[in-house]
């Protein structure tokens, strides 16, 4: 978040963010830590300022408690890891509040807000890497057949039994890796054939649950060409050890790769003590790598691994005067908004290219509008079993579709949601129609084999 006076109406500002309330006791460090990023601190450090505030509510008063906050950023653009230590505020419950006051309009000092955390930030300091993300679901928000999307090795990388847990840091869920104190369990990525360059793979950690402890490592493993795994191919960073439930815990590895080569990334939960481990959050970056195209690396997922991707061209661009339909992302993939309030809209795919027999899709309407119809068709040849040459679905709202913007997270994904029809002489030019009656609606993971 950004608090700035530039461009404003008037001559003194004084705006607030202020964090859900808490109990200081519950924070096990006392400590609430952020980043912070300033711009265009040379010409306006003298008209703004931000400060940081323990409030508390006495006698329906709030009370404010200015925060002692060292080493404050004086370089622009550049994130500072900063903590305020709440010691003295032992046994209290209140909010923390960031202030931002401003004299100009012109020349004024923008404050950047980012990771707000209770606890101390990054886990001792360490940050999820830079460079490009190469992970489509480290959040662990899709799942599909007992497994997080993404998160299954072909090989034996793969030991530990999962489970999809609420208890997550962002989004919806986080992955469970069940643990043994007999011997270490691994929560294994989907191969991948990554280039020559150096990586950084990170996680957020906690133990499952209260009372207990866990010890866990990131690595990866190569994999050759027959899936064979030997004992010492494994490479293992630093233990995150005595992990509690009370905190999230980052926690990152880096590897270098000096030639081309499948590997498949790694979470180890350690049979040291052996308890049940929470991951959320997982990042893969690199500055000077990637994942190779071919070389072992499918390019099209299996559909049944990522139900939520789709295996034809969706729309690059939207049409928001003739057909209304708009492109946007649904659960991280690129998918189709159709209509708009009150406005029908309708889309109609490219030429399949070949002979198809299935088609399956998920759809929702938007939040709040259960009164929306989708019409699907078969255009250029051909019909759905039956010889019907449409078929009409009745739309359930979803809260995860709504707003403004063009990224919508749609969980939980119903089976009502979800449409499979067998197609009956289907030719290379036939296309798919995709056309709602009267409102918006939401079409993705559309797949046809």
């Amino acid at each position: 978040i950004q608090a700035t006076s530039y461009n404003a109406s008037g001559s003194n500002f004084e705006c607030w963010f202020v964090t859900p309330a808490f109990k200081v006791d519950e924070i096990a460090d006392k400590t609430v830590s952020f980043k912070c990023a300033v711009y265009n601190y040379a010409t306006a450090a003298a008209n703004s300022n931000l400060e940081v505030y323990f409030l508390k509510l006495v006698n329906g008063k709030m009370e404010s408690s200015k925060l002692t906050i060292d080493g404050m950023p004086t370089t622009d653009n550049t994130w500072v890891p900063l903590e305020a230590k709440l010691d003295s505020y032992a046994g209290q419950t209140g909010f923390v509040g960031f202030k931002y006051t401003s004299t100009s309009s012109t020349e004024a000092l923008s404050y950047r807000l980012d990771d707000i955390q209770a606890g101390k930030g990054q886990g001792g300091g360490e940050t999820p890497g830079e460079g490009t993300e190469l992970l489509t679901n480290g959040g662990f928000e899709n799942w599909a057949d007992g497994y997080p999307t993404g998160w299954k090795s072909a090989s034996t990388a793969s030991s530990a039994t999962l489970e999809q847990s609420t208890d997550k840091r962002s989004g919806a869920s986080s992955v469970l890796v069940k643990g043994d104190p007999q011997s270490n369990k691994r929560l294994g990525s989907t191969e991948m054939t990554l280039k020559a360059g150096t990586y950084t793979f990170s996680a957020y950690l906690k133990a499952a649950t209260a009372g207990s402890t866990a010890s866990a490592a990131l690595g990866y493993v190569p994999i050759g060409d027959d899936g064979v795994i030997g004992g010492n191919d494994y490479k293992y960073g630093d233990y995150a050890n005595d992990l509690t439930n009370a905190d999230w815990v980052v926690k990152s590895y880096t590897f270098t790769l000096l030639e081309q080569k499948k590997i498949c990334l790694l979470v180890m939960n350690s049979k040291k003590p052996g308890g049940n481990l929470l991951v959320d959050d997982a990042s893969l970056k690199t500055t000077d790598g990637g994942i190779v195209d071919g070389g072992g690396v499918d390019p099209e997922p299996d559909p049944e691994l990522d139900p939520y991707e789709s295996n034809i061209a969706m729309p690059t661009t939207s049409d928001s005067k003739v057909d209304f339909y708009y492109n946007c992302t649904v659960n991280e993939f690129a998918s189709l908004k159709l209509g708009k309030n009150g406005v029908a809209g309708t889309w109609t795919s490219d030429a399949l290219g070949t002979v198809k027999t299935k088609l399956s899709f998920y759809s929702v309407a938007w939040s709040g509008k259960n009164g929306t119809s989708l019409t699907v068709e078969i255009v250029g040849g051909g019909t759905f079993e039956g010889g019907e040459a449409s078929k009409t679905v009745s739309l359930i709202a979803n809260t995860g579709f709504s707003g403004s913007g063009t990224a919508f997270t749609i969980v939980p994904v119903t089976d009502t949601d979800y449409h499979e029809y067998t197609l009956i002489g289907i030719t290379a030019n036939s296309k798919i129609k995709f056309s709602t009656d009267k409102e918006r609606g939401a079409v993705f993971g559309v797949k046809l084999k």
